[in-house]
């Protein structure tokens, strides 16, 4: 499904991928260990796109979907339930292009791909995600920076649940959370497990503890 191919990648000169190849096949489970400052970040932004490569390519089916939880907590002024639908990059992009396209056939466009991805329901969704995970109704109404890194990570994985994704890193991100996040998460996911392969072995290792963050 995940193909690396002849991939390299320098920061200031210095290389931190020389020619590497890899193939991760469908349904395969990877765990990226290493120490600080070899690379494992920049590969999972490589992966993501945030990053490119000097040399090689880096493939995966079109219809994959791809996402990861930030290492960097999110914060600023934005409330938590703004902060979680901002993470629905397309529901973001469509809601603000709504309010300045002028042409009717774009306009259509835009509120039928909007109905499609159940728009009008967004809010209460993000709102029931965030709850699982421990935030309450007056909580998600106050800012980011009010809250501490761990609570901001949560929050970071709600964006994640909220795009409808199973984030990289989970193991890492779920290792700091407490079981009833851990039980709030896995009721997401569930009903993709067909599609993320593995996604409840790795819950159910991090919530037994036996899945340490780096």
């Amino acid at each position: 499904m995940l193909h690396i191919n002849d991939l390299s990648f320098r920061i200031e000169g210095r290389p931190l991928f020389e020619h590497a190849t890899a193939a991760i096949p469908e349904g395969h489970k990877v765990g990226l260990v290493g120490r600080n400052g070899t690379g494992k970040t920049t590969l999972l932004r490589l992966i993501a796109g945030e990053l490119h490569a000097d040399d090689g390519t880096i493939g995966y089916p079109k219809n994959a979907r791809l996402a990861h939880v930030s290492q960097e907590a999110p914060g600023g002024p934005e409330t938590l339930l703004e902060t979680v639908l901002a993470a629905h990059t397309e529901l973001a992009e469509l809601t603000a292009e709504a309010e300045t396209a002028h042409d009717p056939h774009r306009i259509s466009e835009i509120h039928t791909r909007l109905g499609d991805i159940d728009a009008h329901s967004a809010p209460a969704r993000a709102a029931r995600i965030l709850s699982g995970l421990g935030f309450d109704e007056e909580a998600q109404a106050r800012p980011c920076a009010e809250f501490s890194g761990g609570w901001r990570m949560r929050v970071a994985l709600a964006g994640a649940l909220f795009d409808g994704h199973t984030p990289q890193g989970l193991a890492k991100v779920m290792s700091g959370f407490a079981l009833g996040s851990l039980t709030v998460y896995w009721g997401f996911v569930r009903p993709h497990e067909r599609r993320v392969s593995g996604a409840e072995s790795l819950a159910k290792a991090a919530a037994a503890g036996t899945i340490e963050g780096s």
